[in-house]
C-alpha cells in the first residue's frame, strides 16, 4: 500500500481548504488501496459514514469524478462505474466529510 503522491496531496488540500472555508467542518483523508483486489470489485467502504455529496475519490492521482456513485453514504460505500473499476497496482484515495 502506497502513500498518495505530493500531487495528490496537493489536490486533497486544495479541496479540504475549499470544503473547511465554506462548511467548517471536519473532513476525512483514507488511502483504500487494500480495497484493490487480484478480482477487480466495484464496492468500496471507507471506514465512516459520509455526508451526501461530499465524496471526492482519486485514482492513481486522478480525480474519478463521474466514474464513481456514492452507493449508501450511511454505511460509507460507493461504487464505480464500469470500466472504471481499480486493478492491482492502482492507489486508490477517498476524501470526504465525516457525519457527526
Amino acid at each position: 500500500m502506497g502513500r498518495p503522491t505530493e500531487a495528490t496531496q496537493l489536490l486533497i488540500l486544495a479541496e479540504l481548504v475549499a470544503i473547511r472555508a465554506a462548511l467548517a467542518i471536519q473532513n476525512e483523508v483514507e488511502d483504500l488501496t487494500a480495497q484493490v483486489l487480484p478480482v477487480p470489485v466495484d464496492l468500496f467502504t471507507v471506514a465512516n459514514q459520509y455526508s451526501i455529496g461530499t465524496l471526492y475519490v482519486y485514482v492513481n492521482d486522478v480525480s474519478a469524478a463521474g466514474n464513481f456513485a456514492e452507493t449508501d453514504p450511511l454505511h460509507g460505500t460507493f461504487t464505480f462505474a464500469p470500466g472504471s473499476i481499480p486493478v492491482v497496482g492502482d492507489t486508490v484515495v477517498a476524501v470526504y466529510i465525516k457525519t457527526p
